[in-house]
């Protein structure tokens, strides 16, 4: 099985511990960790930023997921952080998540800067989608 890195700010509930939430946050948080870690035997490791995943010495992942882009506003901050990604992580696969809509963002993720996909789902779709990913790129 894969590891995962999920390196986003973006979806909060998910850089978490589950005993912190309760609610529809905490079914989101076990629906998403459920389906990546219990059903499909992967290791997640989160954090807000590459710093927070190197500061917690989390190993070399098979794939990376991040959320680098602001809902709104000024998207250069995010291919900056592409760009760590990629120049600390090498060849591992990288997926992008965002809920920007700009077909222009898309492109320049997956041509300029070599992303295998640019995922504009749901947190809530977000878990069976990315372990078909995983299966794909792993």
């Amino acid at each position: 099985m894969a590891t995962i890195a999920v390196i986003q700010s973006q979806f909060s509930i998910l850089n978490e511990e589950p005993r912190r939430l309760t609610g529809f946050s905490k079914q989101v948080h076990q629906k998403f960790f459920g389906v990546l870690v219990e059903e499909s035997g992967h290791t997640v490791h989160t954090a807000k930023t590459l710093d927070d995943y190197q500061q917690k010495g989390y190993e070399k992942p098979d794939i990376v997921i991040c959320a680098p882009f602001p809902e709104i506003g000024n998207p250069a901050p995010g291919f900056v952080e592409i760009q760590r990604l990629q120049e600390t992580f090498g060849d591992t696969p990288l997926i992008v998540w965002s809920t920007r809509t700009e077909e222009s963002i898309r492109q320049s993720v997956l041509n300029d800067y070599g992303a295998k996909e640019y995922y504009r789902g749901t947190l809530l779709d977000a878990p069976d989608d990315f372990a078909d990913m995983v299966l794909k790129y792993t």
